[in-house]
């Protein structure tokens, strides 16, 4: 179980943002990121729903100014989560993800409430 994770969202001139997911193993970046406002409520919206005792999953899609598709996978009980993150470009068939992070829901709520600070 990977317990680090860092959100990172930095808006550019051209409306477009970049986007890093770090964890301990990893690092992906998704340069000009359309609609990335659209990403933060939706992550908002996410950290809402999760760890009432529930299952919850929900799927976000993401694109890029090269017409990069992206699907982030966010699932979570009540006390674990797991982020998986494909793109539909290199794995049509979703086997591989480019990024995966598991570990707590206040993990990954202490990295959107980060990710929210630097937005907002």
């Amino acid at each position: 179980m990977n317990e680090k994770l860092i959100l990172l969202l930095y808006p550019k001139h051209n409306r477009t943002a970049c986007l890093v997911m770090k964890n301990d193993r990893q690092l992906y970046r998704i340069n000009h990121m359309w609609n990335f406002p659209e990403f933060v409520d939706q992550l908002e919206l996410v950290c809402t729903k999760i760890g009432k005792g529930l299952y919850y999953v929900h799927c976000l899609d993401l694109c890029d100014k090269r017409s990069g598709d992206w699907a982030m996978v966010c699932s979570f009980t009540d006390m674990e989560g797991t982020v998986r993150l494909w793109n539909k470009a290199i794995d049509p068939d979703a086997k591989k993800p480019v990024f995966s992070w598991s570990g707590t829901v206040t993990t990954f709520q202490k990295a959107v409430a980060n990710l929210l600070k630097m937005v907002r």
